[in-house]
C-alpha cells in the first residue's frame, strides 16, 4: 500500500476522512477539515495516536463536500458495517492481499453518507480540476445509465478527453458523471485493476462500494 510520505503531495486541501496504518499493523481512522494539513501533521509525528507508529501508510482517503459530511463518513467507517467494508475493500483484488500499491488512494466524490438505495455522483466536468496527473482506473456513468470503465496513464488528461467527446464509447453519452476512480503507481497496475473491475466479482464490489453506508 502507499506510504503516506509518497502520496501526501496528491492529497487535496479539502475536508475528508482517512485511514492510516501504523507499523504495529493497526488502523487509525480520522476526520479533517483539511486533509492535506492533517495528514502532514501525522507524517511529522504531531498526532498523539500515530506519532510512535511511523512510517505510516495510507489505507483509504476520501474528500467530502463539508466537514459535517466528513464527520458522518468517519462514523460510518468506524461502525461495524464500515469496518467490514474496509476489510473487504482491502482484500478484494485477486492479485494481492492487501491490493497492489496505489489501489487504496480513493478520492471519493460521492458525498459522505448515501442510503442503501442511493448512488451519489459528481459531474465529470466539476471534478476534472481535482484529478491527479497519475495512472489509474476510472468508472464513468453516461446518460443511458450504463457504466464505462477504463485505465489511463494520466487520469486528468484521459477524463478531459471523455468530457470533450473524444472517447469513442462515451462521446454520445454526455454529460458524464464520475462514478468511481482509483490511483495506481503505474499503468500496468491500472490495467490489472481495470480487468478486475470489469469481472463479475469486480462489478459486484463496485455495487457494494457505492452503498457501504448503513
Amino acid at each position: 500500500m502507499n506510504r503516506l510520505a509518497d502520496v501526501l503531495s496528491q492529497i487535496p486541501d479539502r475536508p475528508g476522512v482517512y485511514v492510516l496504518r501504523g507499523r504495529n499493523g493497526r488502523q487509525y481512522t480520522g476526520v479533517a477539515r483539511n486533509l492535506h494539513e492533517r495528514l502532514s501533521a501525522h507524517l511529522a509525528g504531531k498526532a498523539t495516536r500515530t506519532k510512535n507508529q511511523r512510517p505510516l501508510h495510507l489505507v483509504h482517503c476520501e474528500d467530502s463536500p463539508t466537514y459535517s459530511d466528513a464527520l458522518q463518513r468517519e462514523q460510518c467507517l468506524k461502525a461495524g458495517a464500515g469496518r467490514v467494508w474496509l476489510k473487504g475493500w482491502q482484500t478484494v483484488s485477486p492479485q494481492a492481499n492487501p491490493p497492489p500499491a496505489g489501489n487504496l488512494l480513493d478520492y471519493s466524490f460521492e458525498g459522505s453518507n448515501p442510503s442503501p438505495t442511493t448512488i451519489l455522483m459528481r459531474s465529470l466536468s466539476d471534478v476534472i480540476p481535482q484529478m491527479p496527473e497519475l495512472p489509474g482506473v476510472y468508472v464513468l456513468r453516461g446518460i443511458n445509465g450504463r457504466n464505462y470503465m477504463g485505465a489511463a496513464r494520466n487520469l486528468r488528461e484521459r477524463l478531459k478527453d471523455h468530457n470533450a467527446g473524444r472517447g469513442k464509447r462515451t462521446k454520445n453519452q454526455r454529460p458524464l458523471e464520475l462514478y468511481y476512480h482509483e490511483i495506481t503507481t503505474n499503468f500496468s497496475e491500472a490495467m490489472e485493476r481495470e480487468r478486475f473491475l470489469k469481472s463479475g466479482q469486480g462489478r459486484q464490489w463496485l455495487k457494494f462500494d457505492r452503498i457501504v453506508s448503513p
